[in-house]
């Protein structure tokens, strides 16, 4: 950030660190969540790649904030002058750090899609002996349920086994839940490439000596993203939990104020840049 950068109104930090506050809270809300699920995955045993699956929106959440958090530092808190090389390379280092557990919990999502596309069809009447070896009914992306008597005596329609993770699928029921995991893929992988170009805009950009641009097919590339991550939002309203509508908007709106600093940031450099060539 440049340090003569006018800074914006009081009402607009209030609103801006509410959004911020409320994306920290959602790392609560998205581990509960997640802790009744995970009562049936790790029933037996714990491994990495259960917990990962298990637990990948609660890992990516707090990456993100952590990351949100350093952004907002490296873009509007902290004044260029105070940014020494010992202070760049730490927040770096953090936001490297961060970018791992993003990849990471990325890689969680891919595991509970492929856990959708391990599951085989079963015979419906073997549903009861199912029910009594501990197996429990998928209704949703991360919900499970007890298979009742009900479903036992009297199976309707196809069901899907998945033998790894015990736990069975109406057919009805598996094109939607695929649907929400192939969405939590995409807006994953979507918000990572968004990252990335503005990590390359910090690095080389705005962050460099000469105040070098991100190229325009990389801005056209990152408004892409944005629609599509609206897209993302969109669908979760409609087809998802309103958690998962409610976390997306919040951090569409968290990085317009990213970029709004990136832009005044800019603009800064600007007015900077034919002053040094006088000099």
């Amino acid at each position: 950030m440049i340090e003569s950068l006018v800074r914006w109104p009081l009402w607009f930090s209030v609103f801006k660190w509410s959004i911020y506050l409320a994306l920290s809270s959602n790392i609560v809300f998205f581990f509960l969540d997640e802790w009744a699920a995970s009562n049936h995955l790790l029933r037996d045993h714990v491994t990495p790649l259960l917990i990962l699956e298990s637990f990948a929106a609660t890992i990516d959440t707090a990456a993100w904030v952590v990351l949100l958090l350093m952004f907002e530092l490296v873009t509007y808190q902290i004044d260029d002058a105070q940014l020494t090389p010992l202070l760049k390379r730490v927040l770096v280092l953090v936001r490297s750090v961060c970018f791992g557990l993003i990849l990471i919990a990325f890689a969680g999502y891919i595991l509970k899609l492929l856990s959708l596309l391990s599951a085989v069809a079963m015979l419906p009447q073997d549903v009861c002996q199912l029910a009594a070896a501990g197996y429990k009914q998928m209704t949703n992306l991360d919900e499970y349920s007890a298979i009742v008597n009900t479903t036992c005596q009297v199976p309707v329609g196809a069901y899907l086994i998945n033998h790894t993770d015990l736990w069975i699928i109406a057919a009805s029921d598996l094109g939607a839940i695929m649907t929400l995991a192939s969405v939590d893929v995409g807006n994953a992988a979507c918000w990572i490439l968004i990252v990335v170009l503005l990590e390359l805009e910090v690095q080389f950009g705005v962050g460099g000596s000469k105040g070098t641009r991100l190229p325009g097919p990389g801005r056209s590339i990152k408004l892409g993203l944005y629609g599509m991550l609206i897209v993302f939002a969109a669908y979760w309203g409609f087809e998802g939990s309103f958690l998962d509508f409610w976390d997306a908007f919040l951090w569409i709106l968290a990085f317009v104020f990213i970029e709004r600093n990136v832009i005044d940031w800019e603009k800064e450099i600007d007015r900077e840049l034919p002053r040094e060539g006088i000099t």
